[in-house]
Parts: C-alpha cells; structure tokens; sequence
C-alpha cells in the first residue's frame, strides 16, 4: 500500500477520463459528472497494477448496496485481474486493519468519556434537526450508560476505541401551525409516544415521513387537513370559511429521549488524542406534558 505522486497522474490518459464522461462509466455520474472521481479511480487502477492497494470512500460513485465496492467496478477489477481493498470509511480500515482487538471495559471508557463530554458533542447536533413532532429548540443530556466498546491496537502504542452509550436526554421541540381565526384553535394532542428510528450524522439531517397524524379540534366537526410542510413550519388548516385568516401558532413540547450515541476515541497510550461524535440514533420520543402553546403576533 503507498500513496500516490506524480507518475500516477501521468499514467491517466486524458481521452479515458473523456471517454467514461461521456458514455456515463462509474465513477461518473449519470449526467457525465464527477470526472475528479474518475481519475482517482484511474490513478487506483495504476496503482494496483504495481501493489496492494486500499481504497478509501464514502462517495456514491465508489459505494454499492451494503457498503460494498459498486458491482460495476468490481466487474472492471475482475476483468484487469486487479485487487483493491475497498473500504466506506476510514473507521472500517482501522478496525479491518488494526494489530489486535478487544473490549474495553467501563472504568476505562469513563475516564476517556465523560457526561459533560456527550452533553458538549450531542447538544450541537440535536440543535440542528428536525422530527416529525417539529424542530429541536433545545437539549439537555441527563444520563449515558456506556453500552459496549471495542479498543483495537493500530500501533505499537497508539489504540483506536469505538464507544456506544444509551442517552437519556430532554428536548424541546417547537412547531409552528396555522389555525383559523373564526373557528378557534382548538385543544392540540398530539400522540404522548412516538418511536422514530433515525441516524443523525454531521452530514446527515435525520427527517422522517410521514408527517405525524394532523389534531382534530372540537370545533370543527372534521380533522384538520394537513397539506404542506416548508421546513419546520407546518400548514394545519380547518374547514374553509368564508373571510377568515390563519395566524400562526408556536407549540413547543418537552419529550424525555432515548438516544444511541456512538464515539470514536484515538489514543496515545492512555492519553486521549481525540473524541468524535459519529452518529445519535433517536430511538425513542415520550412526551412529558401538554404542549404549550403560543400565539404569534401578526407583523
């Protein structure tokens, strides 16, 4: 395995990078694009010719089903008698590749994890995603119970630790609806469970459908009707009267949260050299009271 240098830039001829835009031949796209991950693709297939390659890639243009290397340039390997190493990210690499593997206990995961470390890393994510029950406005991360952990040894004494804990959390979760004016609001209840699986990466906005069930009122003798959604504000419109308007309504909810969180930990020795948050799955929403509701004035 080695990196490449400026031979393996030569060695790509300019008319094959042509030739796979135009006839649309992975890794370009459909529309005869991503031509910069064609010549990586070029200069890995030199590179092969010679050694051992690992290839390292989340994009689409490289990945098939299951994480896998895309048949179709498994196809192309096979046909050149060709080996390269694929891997969907660089956790995979270094857990595929480490010197030895082990669990790691909770005593030692509590020293190189702490709450306040979950509350700073979690907190910033939640902030950014919407549910079905609306936008997160805030989080409180209130418990982590540290599920299980895998320490894998990547040299003589530098380790790599993938840590998963269950979180307990609140959340606050705001939603903007729009009632009419001449029938009145109405009483809001929303269900007081709901179970929304998801992953919620730093690349990834976690927003599932469908839109949750609309609320009737006691007014109206139908349910509201729900018929669009601009972001996290949500349309909820009763039976049409004639003269009326719609203002806009803020209903913010707390919900207790059952969250699985996943860190990876690079170590020197004992000394922790980093701390990353990969990914929050929400596994459960319970809510905690009736939502609270606040009409918005009219600008």
């Amino acid at each position: 395995m080695s990196s490449f240098s400026g031979e393996h830039y030569n060695a790509v001829l300019s008319r094959e990078i042509a030739r796979r835009g135009i006839e649309r031949i992975r890794p370009a796209n459909s529309k005869g694009e991503e031509l910069r991950d064609v010549i990586l693709w070029l200069i890995t297939l030199e590179q092969a010719k010679r050694s051992k390659v690992a290839f390292i890639s989340d994009d689409n243009g490289f990945k098939g089903p299951d994480d896998a290397l895309h048949p179709d340039l498994v196809d192309e390997l096979t046909k050149h008698k060709l080996e390269v190493l694929y891997y969907p990210s660089l956790q995979k690499f270094i857990t595929g590749n480490s010197l030895t593997s082990e669990k790691a206990n909770a005593e030692e995961i509590s020293t190189l994890v702490s709450l306040p470390d979950i509350s700073e890393l979690s907190v910033p994510l939640l902030l950014k995603q919407t549910t079905r029950q609306g936008r997160v406005a805030a989080a409180h991360v209130k418990s982590a119970t540290l599920v299980d952990a895998q320490k894998y040894r990547v040299a003589e004494d530098a380790f790599y630790v993938e840590a998963n804990f269950a979180v307990a959390a609140d959340l606050l979760i705001e939603d903007t609806i729009y009632a009419n004016t001449v029938l009145g609001i109405g009483s809001f209840e929303p269900p007081l469970e709901a179970t929304f699986p998801g992953t919620l990466s730093p690349a990834q906005v976690w927003n599932p459908q469908p839109l949750r069930p609309a609320w009737n009122t006691p007014i109206t003798t139908q349910p509201y009707k729900p018929f669009a959604r601009l972001g996290t504000t949500r349309s909820i419109f009763a039976p049409p009267v004639s003269g009326a308007g719609y203002e806009p309504t803020v209903v913010q909810q707390t919900f207790n949260a059952e969250l699985s969180v996943r860190f990876s930990i690079r170590l020197s020795g004992k000394k922790r050299e980093s701390l990353q948050l990969e990914d929050i799955e929400i596994q459960k929403l319970a809510r905690q009271a009736k939502p609270e509701i606040k009409p918005q004035a009219q600008k």
